[in-house]
């Protein structure tokens, strides 16, 4: 009779075990709470953080260890998980991961995925709508023709830097010269109207749609950038810095003040560690500004150097200001002081420009408008130096070029 119930018995055996593991499937040890978004479009170029609260739902300790994805490092700074995390019953803590563009190979769904260190058999992902939903997109390069007021779209090759198949992809602006973008909107300044121009940008395509424009409130607009919430914008005609805020979700400009009128043809402008930095045409000078971290008002403005060209552009790149000097076709590379901000050592590097307006980085490449021949030049860069080398031309179909920038990287001054 035993044996007879034998098979019975183990029927019954496997279908517990079966329910049990149904259990522990539905119910996870531990939880994923997105933070931020976690589905977005990135560039071949850009960068990205999701973050989610990881937290331990059993009574006992675990060890947790997050999963390799190609592309994706786990920040293990102050106030994050730690690799691996070790949490306590009911403790959680931030999983913050860092989305490098340049090193993904392809579309990511699904994941993160976070292992009991030692027992790669226990693990669990964020439930369904909460999975990684990645999307790398082309990296696209804009530059504004004041030649045929228009905007060229060029697809960058990531590894060599290359511009490529350029053309207009917006027109009938009125003599645009700066550009910037910022979550997934273009703007464009308009030196003839005093308007700054607002454009969709898609985050696919790199088309610009649905351009409209501010009112008439600046004076000869010319260098534009963002920083810490706010857009700034150089008036050439008045010699002022407006300061504008920008709205979140619409990406429109309000409020637009006066923030400093102490330069003297202010065209480029950037920001870096605490300080605005702006060019001013008229007397081949940069001018140092502190910014207020809450406000974003610029003040104590000082000369920080006074040994350029005609500057026009200028930007930020490991340790190193570049600027561009219109009036004798140059680049100065100049050390800045991490304390006070200054600048110091300018040499001149490069070569080959012809009349440069503009100077941007991407991918570790330099790129500078030349209005003087209708093109772009792409520059290697000696980061222990600062140096700029191998310059070649890159791209086609310019017409007076002025401003420039590329989708997925952060926004610098750009003129």
């Amino acid at each position: 009779m035993k044996k007879k119930l034998l098979p019975t018995q183990i029927l019954v055996g496997i279908v517990v075990l079966f329910f049990f593991c149904a259990v522990d499937a539905g119910v996870p040890l531990w939880t994923f709470t997105p933070q931020t978004p976690t589905g977005l479009n990135i560039s071949s170029t850009g960068t990205a953080t999701v973050q989610y609260t990881l937290t331990n739902q059993s009574s006992k300790q675990h060890s947790l260890v997050l999963t390799h994805i190609l592309g994706i490092t786990q920040d293990t700074s102050s106030g994050n998980c730690g690799n691996p995390a070790i949490l306590n019953a009911q403790q959680s803590c931030t999983l913050s991961l860092v989305i490098s563009g340049n090193a993904l190979r392809g579309n990511i769904q699904g994941g993160p995925i976070v292992c009991e260190a030692g027992n790669a058999l226990q693990c669990y992902q964020p439930g369904p709508g909460d999975t990684l939903d990645i999307t790398v997109t082309p990296s696209y390069a804009y530059i504004t023709n004041r030649g045929n007021n228009t905007v060229s779209l060029c697809t960058m090759n990531a590894t060599i830097g290359t511009l490529s198949d350029c053309a207009p992809v917006a027109r009938d602006f009125n003599n645009p010269a700066g550009i910037a973008l910022n979550h997934n909107v273009a703007y464009i300044t308009n030196r003839d109207d005093d308007t700054v121009s607002q454009c969709a940008v898609d985050a696919i395509t790199g088309g610009l749609s649905g351009c409209i424009s501010t009112p008439s409130i600046f004076d000869g607009p010319f260098g534009i950038a963002f920083h810490n919430g706010f857009l700034y914008i150089t008036n050439f005609n008045n010699s002022t810095v407006s300061q504008c805020a920008v709205d979140a979700i619409t990406g429109g400009l309000s409020g637009c003040i006066s923030t400093a009128n102490i330069f003297n043809g202010p065209i480029g402008i950037a920001f870096h560690n605490g300080f605005s930095y702006i060019t001013n045409f008229n007397d081949s000078t940069v001018s140092q500004c502190a910014v207020d971290a809450i406000t974003g008002v610029l003040s104590g403005c000082i000369s920080t150097a006074s040994i350029f060209g005609g500057p026009t552009g200028i930007a930020f790149y490991h340790g190193f200001s570049y600027i561009t000097n219109f009036n004798d076709s140059t680049v100065s590379s100049c050390a800045v002081n991490i304390a006070t901000g200054a600048l110091s050592g300018c040499i001149l590097t490069g070569s080959d420009f012809s009349l440069p307006i503009d100077v941007t980085f991407n991918h570790n490449f330099a790129y500078i408008t030349n209005r003087g021949n209708d093109t772009v030049s792409r520059c290697e860069i000696d980061t222990t130096t600062g140096g700029l080398s191998t310059c070649v031309s890159t791209g086609e179909g310019f017409s007076l070029p002025y401003g420039i920038a590329f989708n997925g990287a952060s926004p610098i001054g750009i003129i």
